[in-house]
């Protein structure tokens, strides 16, 4: 009897322990969730407790996909909005978009106004130093090609002399990864973004590209409307104050004129 009762007892703390502990992790898993940390749990097993623990993990990666994608939306919204000029809009877009998709490097062409090219208007960890072409025609180089056909355009394998290598710091590396994607406001080309990473993008980094590129799009036409108004509004003032001027000297002339004619009576 004694036997037995030990027994019953070391088989109860087992079994306890054995449910404890895979809840006590779900709970964990949980809070982490809840404080934005998207981890998975560690538990290994072939009963429910199993897969109730991989159903947990297939939930918190779906979970922090949608947070990622719209934590970065959220932030290049945010960012731009927050920019007026059009330096701003380039630089600061470029920046977030490597940030969210890890990419190593970046660069963002605008089309040349008039013309059927691109200048490089914005890098991201590039050299300057390299012999990077910064004007390029449609059809012509990665972005070329890009801007011509109007389509994202995926290269591994990139050669060194693509001139998009990463600054380190310390060496130079050529990224194995690019992905070009045109850039549209109202179906008319505005440029083309070029992101490159050590590794290819999965599908979350295309959804954080391909939601935020249309977002671009609409900055980039705002900045462009806002100076060409404010050099618009520049131009006014300036003409305005010739005109100013060109009247105090037709008043200071028929002042004159008005004197002369007055000695002459």
């Amino acid at each position: 009897n004694v036997l037995l009762a030990i027994f019953a007892i070391a088989l109860g703390f087992v079994l306890t322990r054995s449910i404890t502990k895979p809840i006590s992790l779900l709970i964990g898993g949980t809070q982490n969730i809840m404080a934005g940390r998207f981890e998975p749990i560690a538990l290994h097993r072939s009963d429910e407790l199993g897969d109730l623990a991989s159903d947990f993990n297939k939930m918190s990666t779906l979970l922090g996909n949608n947070y990622n994608r719209l934590n970065a939306y959220s932030d290049l919204v945010t960012t731009l909005n927050s920019s007026a000029s059009m330096e701003d809009v380039q630089r600061k877009a470029l920046e977030i978009l490597c940030k969210h998709t890890q990419a190593s490097l970046g660069a963002l062409y605008l089309v040349i106004r008039g013309q059927r090219a691109l200048e490089l208007v914005s890098g991201y960890a590039l050299r300057k130093d390299r012999a990077l072409d910064k004007r390029l025609a449609f059809g012509e180089g990665i972005p070329g090609e890009c801007a011509a056909e109007g389509k994202e355009i995926e290269l591994t394998n990139i050669p060194g002399s693509s001139g998009f290598v990463v600054d380190t710091g310390f060496v130079e590396l050529v990224p194995s990864y690019v992905l070009a994607v045109p850039v549209f406001f109202r179906e008319e080309i505005l440029g083309v973004l070029v992101l490159g990473a050590m590794k290819k993008f999965g599908e979350l980094e295309k959804e954080i590209v391909n939601n935020s590129v249309p977002q671009l799009g609409v900055a980039l036409t705002n900045a462009m409307n806002y100076e060409e108004t404010r050099s618009l509004s520049v131009e006014i003032t300036k003409r305005n104050e010739e005109l100013s001027a060109k009247n105090k000297e037709i008043e200071k002339a028929y002042t004159e004129l008005k004197s002369t004619q007055t000695q002459l009576i």
